[in-house]
């Protein structure tokens, strides 16, 4: 209504308040927002208008019967709005003076209660009625419901949170965590932004018959009683399995669809729950569903409220992750057992891959080789290749990379000895070949393989012993044959020379005749004495088969051969714990013994250390102290070991030559070790010596251990 003139008389002047009056009733009663004001100080509802009496369901009825303004309010709000009010009020007030009115817009957020006591988040603002001298009667408010506005920022809330715990998982998986890791923050961020009370991530397996089950990788602990507790406690970490699907979980899993049940116990899904289990109000169960295939599960109860299917697009960023994460895994570990197979079969073969980037210099393996502690490097350069081979082997190696690479030979190929560890080296045979090339036939890439060949090459090593041993015991028999026969004969012919000598000795006076006949009688003897060195190397003897403790056989040598010994060679003997009984003839023996400590003495011309060992061993004929032809057995092993010049390969294989000696001319004969091999094998055993030059020497006297 528009007055156009001015009031003439009083009637008119009330007729145009009354207009105006109705006019301003008309709007404020249906204004957009909720307008509400209460009276002080009794805090009574005074008006409502249209939209407050819709939001807070109440009537005009109920506004005239009275209602207290702060019932309207949470306990919690009505204290901050008294709080608030009690600030705003200029302390002026209470001294009588008028209320100055504050300026700018005063917003709050209250929780309001209907009158059927339902609650709904609103906006308030409010503003003080005054009386005719500026003084507080009442209150004013204005307010609106911003429950879709608080919904969306509570959506807007969890979905950050989701997001953060999708980045989280998505970097824990990337970092190479275990799934466990990965699905239990994935899991406790799940349960805190859908306000659930307990939950679970899962994946779903199958057994050998294709029947699909539920292993867990996230859990939370529900444990329900003593039993449960220990089994979560004993199974949780490692995986909790679900084989009974006929409920709600197996339902989501079957069908690949999700499942909600806000009502579980009455849902004809639902399987019922364990005796003891917690109360179930509501679940949720998200598949995880990738490339037409049910991978997991994502398992949430008892939200209040309930689940709707809101929550299931809510979530769906995060069932899609969890898929990614589940498929992801399973590739991983598929690649991982495959490489696994691969491995047991290159490893079962002793075979290693690798390729080669020629122009970078820079060698790949996809296995490990060996190395030094903590194994090699996947990827090395070439350079470091080279080294971890035996310096005696790194020209040859080199040899073959290079007539390969330059198209002389048809591929690359060499035998050399790899760093196997600290002090250790094997042998490999590596094997490759060119597989690309540039434009202008430039090798860039090749490709091949390290095959471990040290057991083969032991192999051969023993074959060439045995060939060795068996060549030495063809020729020893051989020789024992001949110089037996020929001992025999010159020893007959001695004994009349030395007869004839002894007469012709008595008949001559002393004189300068006499002196030649003597020396012609030293020079026999010591001819006869040869010819029972020979005969003794031809046929060794052991006499009697007398019983011999080796223990005090080795400390009285000891004893002989430290008188005999210069004294900057120290000797010791070490005694074994088992008693040590052989069968022989214990002066051949002493010899043995004596003549190794004494060679021994004689390969230390600075001084050294002489070790003498018993000890008793399993000994067959592929051992490598042992000839083809020793029978299987225990045998005492005594070892005379020297820390003298050692001995070279073409030595060694010459040692036990009759009438061969490294020594001086007139230092021996060169049937020492000869006719001690002889003795040994005389009394069913062997004589082995190892040796390295510079290092020194080691000889082994097998003998048969009596039982």
């Amino acid at each position: 209504m528009t007055l156009s003139a001015e009031p003439s008389s009083f009637l008119e002047l009330w007729q145009h308040w009354s207009a105006l009056r109705a006019e301003y009733d008309q709007f404020r009663f249906h204004l957009p927002d909720a307008l509400l004001e209460i009276e002080f100080p009794s805090a009574r509802v005074l008006y409502m208008n249209r939209v407050a009496q819709v939001l807070l369901g109440y009537s005009q009825d109920d506004v005239d019967g009275g209602i207290f303004g702060l019932s309207l309010l949470t306990p919690e709000d009505a204290a901050r709005i008294l709080e608030i009010g009690d600030a705003q009020l200029d302390p002026t007030i209470r001294s009588g003076k008028p209320y100055e009115r504050l300026h700018g817009q005063h917003l709050y957020e209250f929780t309001l209660i209907r009158k059927d006591g339902s609650t709904f988040p609103a906006e308030v603002q409010g503003s003080y009625v005054l009386d005719k001298h500026s003084m507080p009667v009442g209150i004013r408010f204005m307010f609106r419901d911003i429950t879709k506005r608080a919904r969306a920022g509570q959506a807007l809330k969890r979905s950050n949170a989701l997001l953060a715990a999708l980045t989280a998982a998505q970097a824990n998986f990337i970092r190479g965590a275990g799934p466990a890791v990965v699905f239990d923050s994935l899991l406790e961020k799940l349960i805190e932004a859908t306000e659930s009370e307990y939950g679970m991530i899962g994946e779903v397996a199958r057994r050998s018959d294709g029947t699909p089950y539920l292993r867990t990788w996230a859990l939370t602990n529900i444990a329900w009683d003593e039993a449960s507790r220990r089994v979560y406690e004993e199974r949780g970490s490692a995986g909790m399995e679900f084989t009974n699907l006929e409920n709600l979980i197996g339902h989501a899993i079957t069908t690949g669809r999700p499942v909600i049940a806000n009502e579980p116990a009455r849902d004809p899904r639902s399987g019922g729950l364990p005796p003891g289990h917690p109360a179930l109000s509501g679940f949720l169960g998200l598949p995880v569903v990738a490339g037409g295939q049910v991978l997991g599960l994502i398992g949430l109860a008892n939200r209040p409220g309930g689940y709707s299917e809101q929550d299931c697009a809510d979530l769906e960023p995060m069932v899609a992750t969890c898929g990614t994460i589940i498929e992801a895994r399973l590739a991983e570990t598929g690649r991982r057992d495959a490489e696994a197979r691969l491995d047991l079969a290159l490893r079962g073969a002793d075979l290693w891959i690798w390729e080669f980037d020629i122009p970078a210099g820079r060698l790949v393996s996809s296995y490990r080789l060996w190395a030094s502690p903590g194994g090699a490097p996947t990827a090395a350069g070439l350079d470091w290749w080279i080294e971890q081979v035996h310096p005696g082997d790194r020209d040859r190696l080199r040899g073959a990379i290079d007539e390969h690479l330059a198209g002389r030979a048809p591929l690359i190929e060499c035998e050399h000895r790899f760093n196997a560890g600290p002090g250790r080296w094997a042998w490999v045979l590596t094997r490759g070949t060119v597989v690309e090339r540039s434009a202008d036939g430039r090798p860039l890439r090749a490709a091949g393989s390290f095959l471990d060949i040290t057991d083969r090459k032991a192999a051969e090593a023993d074959l060439w012993r045995l060939e060795v041993q068996v060549r030495q015991s063809q020729k020893l028999e051989s020789l024992g044959v001949f110089v037996g026969g020929i001992a025999h004969d010159f020893n007959n012919l001695l004994t009349a020379v030395l007869g004839n000598l002894y007469m012709v000795r008595q008949s001559l006076p002393p004189g300068a005749e006499r002196d030649l006949a003597d020396e012609a009688w030293r020079a026999a003897e010591r001819g006869a004495e040869l010819v029972r060195r020979l005969l003794t190397y031809a046929r060794p003897e052991v006499a009697g088969g007398e019983l011999i403790t080796l223990d005090a056989l080795l400390d009285e040598t000891a004893a002989l051969a430290r008188s005999m010994l210069t004294p900057s060679v120290r000797l010791s003997v070490r005694h074994s714990s088992e008693p040590g009984l052989v069968h022989g003839n214990r002066t051949s023996l002493q010899q043995v013994l004596l003549n190794l400590i004494m060679n021994a003495g004689d390969a230390m011309p600075g001084g050294g250390r002489i070790t003498v060992t018993r000890r008793i061993a399993e000994i067959g004929p592929r051992h490598r102290w042992a000839p083809p032809d020793l029978p299987r057995g225990r045998y005492h092993v005594v070892s005379v070991s020297d820390t003298g010049t050692g001995m070279t390969p073409d030595i060694i294989e010459r040692i036990f030559d009759p009438f061969f000696t490294t020594k001086g001319v007139g230092r021996g004969t060169g049937l020492g070790l000869s006719t001690s091999l002889g003795i040994a094998r005389a009394h069913g055993g062997w004589l082995a010596v190892e040796s390295t030059p510079g290092v020194g020497s080691t000889f082994r006297l097998l003998l048969p251990a009596c039982s």
